[in-house]
């Protein structure tokens, strides 16, 4: 049903002590498959009759949608599974990044799904990412729900911006100096322990949970503490640059 080739996979596998695999699967006109290993890609397979061992029925299984997994115990039984997490794909169309469009409202369920940014700015350019919360269509009345800045200001550090909250001088990780591109991974909890969780080139570097303590504003808990579900890089005021 598949077809048995042997790739190599320049990544971090013996400095670790634990794998971590992603497993992106896309159905459709074009199915495909996406792996990466701890972080980095190893392989997009576009399937097609070429590339599939069985020729005349591998698009009944791997053209259809599906809803469910399982770890099987049987035939070709997984033994190696420990822990497992899902986090869905920004858009099922393509697996690529997707350009930035300015004061568009992109639908985005942050309760159940992070959000990547992928960026050329350097340390010290002087450039901001920001990315404004909100609820429906009333993003600037009701609905606003917090804005999160990370501003390059400086060669050493970054500042991380929750708009209502506070302002943290945030430590790049050592690939940060290397690396051509900057890859910031958002995850927003919302409720009675509101989380901020940033990555930043896979390393974790923030993780603050708000509080009248942390947060400077008295009504911090009306925009970080209720869900979002729309995001907004704004043009204006904390412009995303």
């Amino acid at each position: 049903w598949y077809q048995r080739r042997v790739r190599e996979a320049v990544v971090s596998t013996q400095s670790t002590g634990e794998q971590i695999f992603t497993i992106s699967r896309i159905s459709g006109s074009r199915p495909r498959v996406i792996l990466q290993w701890n972080g980095e890609e190893v392989a997009y397979l576009e399937l097609s009759a070429e590339l599939c061992g069985h020729p005349n029925n591998w698009k009944y299984y791997w053209g259809q949608t599906v809803d469910s997994i399982r770890f099987p115990a049987n035939y070709m039984a997984d033994t190696a599974t420990e822990y497992y997490r899902s986090s869905e794909l920004i858009t099922t169309v393509t697996p690529n990044w997707i350009p930035v469009e300015r004061e568009v409202q992109i639908p985005l369920d942050l309760e159940s799904r992070s959000l990547e940014i992928r960026t050329r700015s350097r340390l010290g350019s002087g450039q901001s990412i920001s990315v404004r919360f909100s609820v429906g269509t009333h993003y600037e009345t009701t609905g606003y729900r917090g804005q999160l800045g990370i501003n390059f200001s400086y060669s050493r550090s970054v500042i991380l911006d929750l708009h209502y909250c506070t302002r943290e001088v945030i430590s790049p990780p050592q690939s940060a100096y290397s690396a051509q591109e900057q890859i910031f991974k958002i995850s927003r909890i919302s409720g009675d322990e509101p989380r901020i969780i940033l990555q930043w080139n896979g390393e974790q570097v923030a993780n603050f949970e708000l509080s009248d303590v942390l947060c400077y504003h008295s009504t911090w808990d009306d925009y970080w503490g209720q869900p979002a579900d729309v995001i907004r890089f704004p043009a204006d005021y904390m412009a995303d640059t």
